[in-house]
């Protein structure tokens, strides 16, 4: 594998495990406050006390 290669599946697999977190922080703050859609004002709101728990 060159080095390139290296480099772009490390990027991708980053991006990937931040998308996991953001999945798994709205998940935790839609079952937190109880909601089925979330408004950008209850993301932010919540960020804290996720990450907090985290």
């Amino acid at each position: 594998m060159r080095e390139e290669h290296f480099i772009i599946l490390k990027i991708l697999l980053q991006i990937q495990k931040e998308q996991d977190i953001i999945s798994k922080g709205k998940n935790w703050i839609k079952e937190e406050l109880n909601v089925e859609k979330l408004s950008p004002v209850i993301i932010r709101k919540a960020k804290r006390r996720f990450l907090l728990s985290i």
